[in-house]
């Protein structure tokens, strides 16, 4: 099991340096990266932070509908169960549909995104900076959490890479 897990998170890692390693196109120094081309990246939550910093914005009437629909095979989807504690998903504040667009990130990496279920599609058709994906787990076979194939379908010049065999969960540990 060991060997499995090392080999998961080398695979991982290698997936996320090639990916970066391809929007790499000249090394300059770091003051003149900070002011002119950042790079977002993130993973699960923090993936759809780096999104969002490209352009994407939320949908939270999907948000809502993904969190009210049944999943009998997990019980306990993503990040649904444990908010429906406290937060009325269908009252949310407006401001989380508000733009978040940082212009100084040129680019994102999103590892496994949570949320990009719920992106709006108009933000999507509108991200007009390379973003790459990297989902963790097998084409045509990501969890409903970190499903990525209307992302992909919507967004212009998306790049997507699949880590296979591994899962979400891989990625911390």
């Amino acid at each position: 099991m060991l060997k499995l897990r090392i080999a998961l998170g080398l695979a991982l890692v290698t997936a996320v340096l090639t990916a970066a390693a391809g929007m790499v196109q000249e090394v300059r120094p770091l003051t003149i990266l900070y002011r002119t081309a950042m790079t977002f990246a993130g993973f699960s939550l923090g993936g759809f932070a780096a999104l969002a910093s490209v352009g994407a914005t939320l949908d939270a009437g999907a948000y809502a509908a993904y969190c009210d629909r049944s999943w009998p095979d997990r019980p306990l989807i993503s990040e649904c169960a444990w908010l429906k504690r406290s937060v009325d998903l269908h009252r949310l504040d407006p401001r989380v549909e508000a733009s978040m667009r940082d212009a100084r990130f040129k680019r994102a990496v999103l590892i496994d995104p949570g949320l990009i279920h719920a992106a709006s599609q108009t933000s999507l058709r509108s991200v007009s900076v390379p973003v790459t994906i990297v989902s963790l787990g097998n084409p045509g076979s990501l969890p409903p959490a970190v499903a990525t194939e209307r992302a992909v379908a919507l967004m212009p010049g998306v790049r997507q890479v699949f880590v296979t065999g591994a899962i979400h969960f891989s990625a911390l540990g």
